[in-house]
């Protein structure tokens, strides 16, 4: 994971999932690179509707969750938060 925070490209395109109102999800150690994305109107990523993460890297549930947010195709009410 240290390799991806050393990547402008991993923390620009997790910035942009957030900005286009994508459904994103991080386990363990990839929450960090969600934090290093919070930034440029994106402070709020880790609060936000569509954003599901857990410290566990094991947490069974997060898959699940993810699937479902990816069906619901964007999260609006960030869009409206944003603004």
């Amino acid at each position: 994971m240290k390799s991806l925070l050393q990547e402008d490209e991993a923390i620009r395109f997790v910035h942009e999932a957030f900005m286009h109102c994508k459904a994103i999800a991080a386990t363990g150690e990839g929450v960090d690179l969600l934090k290093a994305a919070a930034t440029g109107g994106a402070e709020k990523l880790l609060d936000s509707d569509g954003v599901i993460t857990s410290l566990d890297a094991t947490d069974n549930d997060i898959p699940k969750q993810f699937v479902e947010a990816i069906g619901q195709h964007r999260f609006w009410s960030r869009e409206k938060k944003l603004v």
